[in-house]
C-alpha cells in the first residue's frame, strides 16, 4: 500500500474524539475543503477535522466565523 505525504488532510473521529480513520490527503486547499465538505455530508455523526500538517483549518462541530465580519 502506497503511503502519500499531502500538507492537507481530512480525518473522522468519534464525537467522543477517538479517530477512525483519515479520509483524505490533499496537496491543494480547494480539493481538500471538497472533500471536507463531502465528508461532513457522509458522516453527519462524527466530527471530521480539516488539518494543514499539525495545524487544526476547519472542525466540523465547530460553528465557523464568516468572513466578511
Amino acid at each position: 500500500m502506497a503511503v502519500f505525504v499531502h500538507p492537507f488532510r481530512v480525518v473522522q473521529n468519534t464525537a467522543s474524539g477517538k479517530f477512525i480513520c483519515e479520509l483524505a490527503q490533499c496537496r491543494d486547499l480547494p480539493l481538500a475543503e471538497a472533500a471536507y465538505t463531502k465528508a461532513i455530508a457522509l458522516y453527519p455523526d462524527d466530527v471530521i477535522t480539516l488539518q494543514h500538517g499539525s495545524k487544526l483549518l476547519k472542525r466540523s462541530d465547530v460553528p465557523q466565523r464568516d468572513g466578511n465580519r
